[in-house]
């Protein structure tokens, strides 16, 4: 349900309003800093913010089904901390979405969701659950 959310989220927010900002505004905070400053000219811009956009979508959707679960979910908390910092290096800090960052991460790591996933109707067992008995 919370990869769902965050889906309709993502999908109803223009990232390419984003990359109208020029990006000698950024900011970075935190590991955010590490990022070379030649990802950020390329994110950047309307493409890169779009690819992104889908890409996050992609992962999320496939987190919300369970398709790929091991992958999707951890991808979807890496994207989705990315994403928030790269907006929090636009503007002022606020926590409204740590507890949506606090959920995809515990999802991340524990099985919780492989019992009820797609891979599982499917007959496809995830790599952390193979030898595993919950």
């Amino acid at each position: 349900m919370i990869c769902g959310f965050i889906f309709c989220q993502i999908m109803l927010t223009s990232f390419s309003d984003l990359s109208r900002l020029p990006v000698t505004l950024l900011r970075p905070v935190g590991l955010m800093r590490l990022v070379p400053w030649r990802v950020y000219d390329l994110l950047l811009t309307p493409t890169g913010m779009l690819a992104f956009k889908w890409l996050l979508a992609l992962s999320l959707l496939a987190a919300a089904i369970g398709s790929f679960s091991s992958l999707a979910t951890k991808s979807s908390a890496l994207l989705f901390v990315f994403y928030e910092g790269l907006l929090r290096s636009f503007t002022h800090f606020n926590h409204d979405e740590m507890p949506a960052v606090y959920i995809l991460f515990v999802l991340a790591v524990a099985p919780a969701g492989d019992g009820c996933s797609l891979d599982r109707w499917l007959g496809r067992t995830s790599a952390r659950a193979a030898g595993i008995v919950y």
